[in-house]
């Protein structure tokens, strides 16, 4: 809960300083999520995991289910702010827990608190870090004395990537997508499959101009695939001028 709230403040501070200084007014926007039933589906599965806390095979099974969609989606959705960090995070959880069937938790970094780790589970959800645990780096072992939590590194991508598409967001996020995103086949090589029609160059030309804007526009284009030249180049004569003056000459009369 503290955490949300420090979240919500740094991306209002943000967002404000911003306004402050030029970089933009306040301009509150929803942003464009992609699979956002997918994204949904794994936030329900993470927030259930966390509230019915199973133990075993059953919490990795569902942290496997609830990360491969939230990495999905967060693969898709990799132009938005902040969702990079917030994937990573996700991820980083994800795998402290099905390699331990539960998130571990540093005996030191209770302590740093003020508590005592004895009264940390040795077993279940988050349990008691040991020396059978695995990838420990990822466990939760930050102590945040101020907010009386210990938190993992996962968590702490999840709070940067969460405040940078906060304050995004309330700088007035694009409501228009990336030329590369709305195109992403134009953007492979051509190498094992069909090259791209002059119309489809023309309207990805579009895009990315709408992107870039007019001061950022390329001033050169570069030529169409050689397929396409030769194309155009068997359908137009070489001298148009020359072809009009031989038809004239052979024609009737």
């Amino acid at each position: 809960m503290l955490l949300g709230l420090l979240t919500v403040a740094l991306a209002a501070t943000w967002a404000g300083v911003r306004a402050r200084t030029g970089g933009g007014p306040i301009d509150p926007r929803l942003p464009a999520v992609r699979w956002l039933p997918v994204v949904v589906a794994g936030l329900v599965g993470q927030a259930a995991l966390d509230r019915l806390q199973p133990l075993g095979e059953v919490l990795v099974a569902g942290e496997v289910v609830s990360l491969a969609a939230l990495l999905a989606a967060g693969i898709v959705n990799a132009h938005l702010p902040g969702v990079v960090a917030l994937t990573a995070g996700v991820v980083a959880n994800g795998a402290a827990i099905v390699a331990n069937a539960g998130m571990p938790v540093s005996g030191d970094a209770v302590r740093a608190l003020g508590a005592s780790p004895a009264t940390v589970p040795t077993a279940g959800h988050h349990h008691l870090l040991d020396a059978t645990s695995r990838l420990t780096g990822l466990a939760d072992t930050l102590a945040l004395g101020w907010f009386g939590v210990v938190v993992s590194p996962g968590d702490v991508l999840l709070v940067a990537g969460a405040v940078v598409l906060l304050a995004a967001s309330l700088s007035g996020m694009p409501d228009v997508e990336p030329a590369w995103v709305r195109h992403p086949r134009a953007w492979l090589p051509d190498h094992g499959r069909p090259a791209r029609s002059p119309h489809v160059d023309a309207d990805l030309d579009a895009d990315v101009d709408a992107d870039l804007g007019p001061d950022r526009v390329p001033a050169h284009r570069p030529d169409p695939p050689s397929d396409v030249r030769g194309k155009r180049s068997e359908d137009m004569p070489d001298d148009p001028i020359s072809a009009t003056a031989s038809t004239s000459v052979g024609g009737p009369g």
